[in-house]
């Protein structure tokens, strides 16, 4: 990042923000692509991020002291030049507020989309909605799925995108309007709300004072980076007519780091009821139902039932 806020004469990059430093009164999505210009290099950089105001390109960059209270999330990829054809065409979609770039045309020559990004152009046309994958250099060659959709899909990010593009539950860390709940309808395709707060590594943190929204699979290995909170309304837009982006990873310790937060959360919110005791309590097939806590006074909490032949776990969700 040294060569974002510093001065390389073979680094070039673009650059957009939710929060571009200067430009006030912008909400979209956060994030850097950089490529050597290097000759017989082929290296480049992706970085997706929650912070505001960064980079103050080539002028050098101190952390706001606003934020030093709140959560935040960078995740730094090293991809090859030939990767950012992929990258621009999910960007593109997802129609983030571009505030610097000098990566010359000489670069991105022949790839359409970039060019389309770079000038700041709204998809017209469909798909509006995509699905892109990429492989990072290095050990490993982790594979990331790129999901992202234009104000004009008309789609629920988590539901309608990433529920349906993984096919599998997902576990959702993020900041909610209370609106949008979790959902147990469909077996194995679950939403389930981690629950806030929490300790990270004995640090407290919430919800309410982490920026990131993120999500993990059950089963594994999927780690994704959302550009959007689960709510219904957004800025006081509907969720459904804000473009949204999300980088998936599929890495195992990736995975793991962020499920031991989520397990934490969720391992206190599980309850277990045999059978007859379901049988007795026809409410139990709701979507909600009331019970009392042995330590605890009333609450709500959802109900995902997968079968009615041995013990079934009862995870709040609210």
């Amino acid at each position: 990042l040294t060569d974002v806020v510093g001065n390389n004469v073979n680094v070039k990059f673009l650059a957009y923000n939710n929060v571009p430093p200067g430009i006030p009164n912008v909400k979209t999505k956060s994030g850097v692509i950089m490529i050597s210009t290097a000759v017989n290099v082929n290296d480049g950089a992706w970085i997706v991020h929650t912070v505001p105001g960064f980079p103050a390109a080539k002028t050098g960059y101190s952390w706001p002291a606003a934020e030093i209270a709140k959560g935040h999330l960078l995740i730094c990829m090293t991809i090859a030049e030939t990767q950012i054809n992929a990258i621009a065409a999910s960007l593109f979609r997802a129609e983030p507020f571009v505030y610097y770039n000098d990566i010359p045309e000489t670069e991105t020559a022949g790839i359409p989309d970039f060019k389309k990004l770079a000038e700041g152009q709204i998809p017209s046309t469909p798909p509006f909605t995509t699905r892109r994958s990429i492989k990072l250099t290095g050990a490993g060659a982790v594979s990331v799925h790129i999901f992202s959709k234009s104000a004009k899909s008309r789609y629920e990010m988590y539901k309608k995108v990433i529920l349906k593009g993984l096919k599998k539950t997902i576990k959702v860390w993020s900041r909610r309007d209370n609106k949008l709940k979790g959902d147990c309808r469909v077996p194995e395709r679950n939403i389930r709300l981690i629950k806030s707060p929490v300790e990270i590594a004995g640090h407290p943190t919430n919800i309410e004072a982490d920026e990131s929204n993120w999500i993990v699979s059950e089963p594994g290995n999927i780690f994704c980076f959302m550009d959007k909170p689960y709510a219904v309304t957004i800025l006081k837009k509907s969720q459904a007519t804000e473009p949204a982006l999300a980088a998936c990873f599929d890495q195992a310790a990736i995975f793991a780091r962020f499920n031991t937060i989520a397990a934490q959360i969720l391992a206190d919110n599980i309850f277990t009821f045999d059978y007859p005791q379901l049988l007795r309590n026809a409410s139990t097939l709701l979507p909600a139902v009331e019970v009392v806590h042995q330590r605890d006074a009333n609450f709500m909490f959802g109900v995902c039932v997968k079968n009615f032949l041995g013990v079934t776990a009862m995870k709040i969700v609210n």
